[in-house]
């Protein structure tokens, strides 16, 4: 995911870049803007996600730029996640053969499968959104899955 900035939004939200198309990692869904404004860098951009993903055999968080027209990749890193994002992405590399079963279970740390296994709010529940007071009228609007 990233954020695209024009030039001149680039100069005024980040100061220390001069002329550059400043591509910051956010919303999914401006990729599209990069790919009609910019068809061949986005190519390119995807051929390097999709190498450093099975290179390094994860979810990569990637920070690059453009700058005249030529991709500039500045770091990757593994990208964090929350206990139940781990679990689906280690099910989907292993779906897609990235990596074994017993790799995807490896991938999961104790905390996680631990913080899977606590009581959460149903994020139906989450978004009502409505002060309670009742212990009863809490209990019929809020359920709690394992």
């Amino acid at each position: 995911m990233f954020k695209y900035y024009t030039p001149q939004q680039a100069n005024k939200a980040l100061p220390d870049v001069k002329r550059k198309f400043s591509l910051i990692l956010s919303v999914r869904d401006q990729i599209v803007q990069m790919q009609e404004e910019m068809p061949e860098v986005y190519a390119q951009f995807l051929a390097i996600s999709d190498q450093l993903e099975h290179h390094y055999r994860d979810v990569q968080d990637m920070e690059f730029t453009v700058e005249r027209g030529k991709l500039w990749m500045l770091q990757t890193r593994t990208g964090k996640r929350t206990a139940q994002a781990a679990v689906k992405i280690a099910v989907d590399m292993a779906k897609e053969g990235l990596i074994t079963k017993e790799e995807a279970l490896q991938r999961l740390d104790p905390m996680q499968i631990n913080q899977m296994l606590l009581p959460r709010f149903d994020d139906k529940a989450k978004k009502l959104g409505v002060k309670i007071i009742d212990e009863k009228e809490f209990l019929k609007l809020i359920h709690v899955s394992h």
